[in-house]
């Protein structure tokens, strides 16, 4: 992406990230994206993700219905589940896909899927 605007903070600026957000918001606002480039020196949570205590409210069920190239998609709010079982349920479901390697074979197997459970879920703070 060329027209993105590239942003690469200084240690002290990207140490409060949510000010620096603020900071480059005027520069951003009207182009929708733009790429942020951390300092060498930071490192991304040390302390990893095992012991993460959030929840991700009302995952998003993608249901799809249709054939011959014809589908409707709804989107349909399931419970609230935590970071951890999230994540068991991704797993489980790439192994599925894992092993396959030719995207023509990978993409005939998602649009033939849609009728089909497991249906993706979506997650989002």
């Amino acid at each position: 992406m060329d027209w993105a605007p590239v942003f690469r903070p200084t240690k002290e600026e990207f140490s409060d990230f949510s000010n620096y957000i603020a900071k480059i918001w005027t520069q951003t606002k009207d182009v929708g994206i733009c790429k942020i480039i951390p300092p060498e020196s930071w490192k991304p949570r040390q302390a990893g993700y095992e012991n993460l205590q959030l929840e991700i409210p009302n995952p998003i069920e993608q249901v799809g219905a249709g054939g011959s190239g014809v589908y409707r998609i709804f989107n349909i709010e399931t419970e609230t589940t935590s970071v951890h079982n999230f994540r068991l349920l991704a797993e489980e479901r790439s192994k599925e896909v894992s092993s396959v390697t030719d995207y023509k074979v990978l993409e005939r197997k998602f649009w033939s899927s849609l009728n089909y459970r497991p249906y993706p879920i979506y997650g989002a703070d």
